[in-house]
């Protein structure tokens, strides 16, 4: 089944199918119910745009309570998102989402479906490491880096919006090593209820904790940015020096090795202002 969303500068191309075995990975666990699978391709004209140097591919996996009576996310919750993440990227930068490859599981196991993050225990000024994120990432089959995990909810509720792994953060910690280029994001900090119907607010979360995975690096103090600290400042510029830096990732496919004009003796550089 296939369809077509044209939205803004570019064609979505959603694929549809029941779900196959993956390719040369280990199989799915018992405690993970793999329901179905499905693709959406950004059909951009890549390979006609000289603007476009990068393209970029990811994962995402939506973990489900088996037992919920309502279902959380849904694949329209992502197409929005994916676009504005789309653009931010080309505009800023020339980089193109080519394939997202999305799962759909269902488990019984609260750890899955709401994992507890690792967080910042200010009380006791130490980061607090909990493993049922890492379980869970460790029983997924994937091997596409960046991953997202759309879960239902953060064990610990008073979370962020999102969470992400970026390398920089997670090479000093030998358990954190296996969740690294993962993203996290809880239905409940992604939607609120407004007016009695439940909506997606928080537009630039999936591009912002996207792309603290790709720019390696934290939040800034740069209001407008989209790396900067505090969702209402947010917007969706990214600086050059972001740019040169993100063209790093080694989940990026080069398509034209000439850099943008905007990026030629710019030293690609991480200045966080923190890291959560």
């Amino acid at each position: 089944m296939k369809f077509l969303l044209v939205l803004g500068a570019g064609i979505l191309s959603l694929s549809i199918g029941w779900a196959q075995p993956v390719q040369g990975a280990k199989q799915w666990p018992s405690d993970l119910r793999l329901i179905k699978t499905s693709k959406i391709e950004m059909n951009l004209k890549a390979k006609n745009d000289s603007s476009i140097t990068h393209r970029i591919n990811f994962s995402i996996v939506i973990v489900r309570n088996q037992n919920a009576k309502k279902q959380a996310w849904t694949k329209n919750d992502l197409i929005k998102p994916l676009q504005i993440l789309n653009d931010i990227y080309k505009n800023s930068c020339g980089i193109a989402l080519g394939t997202v490859q999305i799962y759909e599981v269902s488990t019984k196991e609260e750890k899955y479906y709401s994992p507890e993050l690792n967080y910042f225990d200010y009380r006791k000024s130490q980061e607090v490491t909990d493993v049922s994120l890492v379980d869970l990432v460790k029983a997924l089959p994937i091997q596409q880096r960046p991953l997202v995990l759309l879960t239902e909810d953060f064990g610990n509720i008073q979370g962020p919006h999102g969470v992400a792994y970026p390398k920089i953060r997670v090479s000093e910690d030998a358990v954190l090593k296996a969740i690294q280029d993962v993203i996290v994001i809880p239905y409940s900090r992604f939607h609120e209820t407004i007016n009695g119907r439940t909506q997606n607010v928080n537009m630039l979360t999936l591009a912002h904790e996207v792309t603290h995975v790709v720019y390696n690096c934290g939040h800034n103090s740069i209001t407008g940015n989209l790396m900067y600290g505090a969702m209402e400042e947010q917007s969706t510029e990214l600086n050059p020096q972001q740019c040169v830096r993100m063209k790093q990732y080694p989940g990026l496919q080069v398509l034209n090795s000439k850099p943008l004009a905007r990026e030629t003796n710019v030293r690609g550089m991480c200045i966080p202002d923190q890291m959560r």
